[in-house]
C-alpha cells in the first residue's frame, strides 16, 4: 500500500513500485490518484503573512500546485495524492493534508466505506 502520511509516493513516471511490490498489492489497473491534498491556510506560512513555495516547488505533478500572489493553492482535479507536498511542509503546523480517495482499497483489501480512512 501507498500511504502518503507514511512515505510520499514520487510519482515515478515507470511506477517502479507496483512490480517492486508482492503481486496484486499495487495494480497498474488502478489511476495514480490516490487522493487529494489541501491546504489548512490557517497554518500555511505563505498563508500567514510569510514567504514560502516549498509545495508548489516540490510537487512531482506539474501545475498541482499553482501559486498566486504568493499564496499556494491545489488543484484537485490535477493533484494525485501522492503526500510530496505534506511531507516537505515546513510550516510548525503542517499546512497540508492529504486525502485519500474514498474507492481507493483499504489495508484490509476492501474498498472503504464514506468516513473510513484509507490508502492505496
Amino acid at each position: 500500500m501507498i500511504e502518503p502520511h507514511t512515505t510520499a509516493c514520487i510519482m515515478c513516471p515507470d511506477t517502479p513500485c507496483i512490480t517492486a511490490c508482492k503481486p496484486g498489492v499495487l495494480r497498474a489497473d488502478q489511476p495514480l490518484k490516490m487522493g487529494v491534498a489541501w491546504i489548512q491556510t490557517m497554518a500555511c506560512l505563505a498563508h500567514t503573512g510569510s514567504f514560502c513555495t516549498v509545495c508548489s516547488e516540490r510537487c512531482p505533478v506539474p501545475g498541482a500546485i499553482q501559486v498566486s500572489a504568493g499564496k499556494p493553492r491545489i488543484r484537485e482535479d490535477i493533484c494525485t495524492g501522492c503526500g510530496v507536498c505534506a511531507s516537505v511542509c515546513p510550516a510548525p503546523s503542517n499546512a497540508v493534508v492529504v486525502m485519500p480517495l474514498a474507492d481507493r482499497p483499504s489495508l484490509g483489501g476492501r474498498p472503504n466505506l464514506p468516513g473510513e480512512a484509507s490508502a492505496q
